[in-house]
C-alpha cells in the first residue's frame, strides 16, 4: 500500500511540473513572438522613414 500511495503521489507531482513547465513554455513562446512583431514593425517603420 505505501508503494502504491508513493507513485500516485510522484504522478501528481509529475501533472503539476507538466503544467508548470506548459505555461512557462507558452509564456516564452508568447514573448517570442512579441519581440519578434515589435522587431519586423521597427523595422518597417525604418524602412518607411527612410525611403519618405
Amino acid at each position: 500500500m505505501p508503494g502504491r500511495f508513493v507513485r500516485a503521489e510522484q504522478e501528481q507531482y509529475g501533472v503539476i511540473v507538466g503544467v508548470a513547465a506548459g505555461r512557462i513554455l507558452t509564456r516564452v513562446v508568447l514573448v517570442l513572438v512579441g519581440v519578434t512583431l515589435v522587431a519586423s514593425g521597427a523595422a518597417l517603420v525604418t524602412r518607411a522613414i527612410g525611403s519618405a
